[in-house]
């Protein structure tokens, strides 16, 4: 249960940037960049802040590029959620995404576009 727990926090952290970015966080010593591929064919590239707790990424190259794509839930490779905010997860336009940084974990989000 520790494990998951710390994989989830991992998780969460590297999923997450401020939204709206206020700083270029391409260019921040702290920048971490992924590859999250979805359903229905969906990959984009996304940059995080590392230690950041917010719950959003900047999506840098493919579907939704130059958006934000938010998250609303972590699902454990066993099929537990282990992250999830309350009125999100059955969004309409919500997907599910990998990473192979965390091999096995489902996250869901959706879209929006930078003001």
């Amino acid at each position: 249960m520790k494990t998951r727990m710390m994989c989830c926090a991992a998780l969460v952290v590297a999923l997450a940037v401020p939204a709206p970015a206020t700083a270029d966080p391409v260019k921040s010593p702290q920048a971490e960049f992924d590859v999250l591929t979805c359903t229905g064919g969906i990959q984009f590239n996304v940059v995080t802040i590392a230690q950041n707790q917010a719950t959003a990424v900047q999506v840098l190259s493919g579907t939704g590029a130059g958006g934000v794509f938010h998250l609303t839930r972590i699902i454990a490779p066993d099929g537990t959620v282990v992250f999830n905010i309350p009125g999100q997860a059955d969004k309409v336009e919500a997907i599910n995404c990998t990473s192979a940084v965390f091999p096995g974990y489902v996250a869901e989000g959706f879209f929006t576009p930078n003001p």
